[in-house]
């Protein structure tokens, strides 16, 4: 049951750097994954670049989320108070901390992409407009990263199927000419994700006090039964 696996997800502090999934075992799990991806016209408007282990990359790419989430706090203080550009408070934030030392990670990001012959046809009687050859519309496309969503769920629960682990972020950089160490890319990024063996999850490092505090809300504030 999806219950079974899904209810060992955990937000991953530190990666075993001693228990690294090899290639083969990754891709297994995306293509398995792949099997139950849906999307809106068959399009499947985005791609994932699968980066293997490299400490000094994921270095780099830890740098960069970190600093997205500096540059959020700027953008929203400006010069007001404490939190000035000189004077912020220069804090890593730990629920980032998984990218250093993930053997796998999974770089997601839109692309442009033609229909497919069925879609096509139908589009050319219709005199309708294929959007997602539009480079604009896939960088504000709603769509996109709603699919990426079913999709990771699917590859998460195939992780864990297979006694891995996984975790996400979506502090990523919002502007692709800060992504020049990774040339491969068209597109900013809508999510990256990092697979191996935990060696220790996030909320291990949290005090007892702070385990009492990191709760998620109550149910009744997130469901509404609108007819009940």
């Amino acid at each position: 049951m999806i219950q079974d696996s899904l209810k060992n997800k955990k937000h991953v502090w530190h990666y075993d750097t001693n228990i690294v999934p090899n290639e083969s075992e990754i891709e297994d799990i995306v293509r398995e994954s792949y099997k139950f991806g849906q999307s809106k016209q068959k399009a499947f408007a985005y791609e994932i670049f699968i980066l293997g282990p490299d400490s000094e990359r994921s270095q780099r790419l830890m740098n960069l989320c970190d600093g997205n989430r500096i540059q959020v706090d700027i953008d929203a203080y400006g010069n007001k108070g404490e939190n000035t550009h000189s004077n912020i408070k220069r804090r890593i934030n730990d629920g980032l901390v998984h990218l250093l030392t993930a053997p796998w990670t999974l770089v997601i990001t839109p692309r442009l992409t033609e229909p497919n012959p069925y879609i096509a046809k139908l589009w050319k009687e219709s005199d309708s407009y294929w959007q997602h050859l539009d480079p604009d519309f896939c960088e504000r496309n709603r769509q996109i990263p709603l699919e990426v969503g079913l999709l990771v769920n699917t590859i998460t629960g195939i992780t864990l199927d297979k006694g891995l682990d996984i975790s996400y972020t979506l502090c990523v950089p919002k502007k692709i000419e800060d992504m020049e160490d990774f040339p491969y890319l068209t597109f900013t990024p809508i999510l990256i994700v990092t697979i191996g063996k935990a060696k220790k999850y996030y909320y291990e490092r949290l005090t007892e006090e702070e385990a009492l505090e990191y709760t998620k809300p109550e149910f009744e504030e997130i469901f509404k039964f609108v007819d009940r």
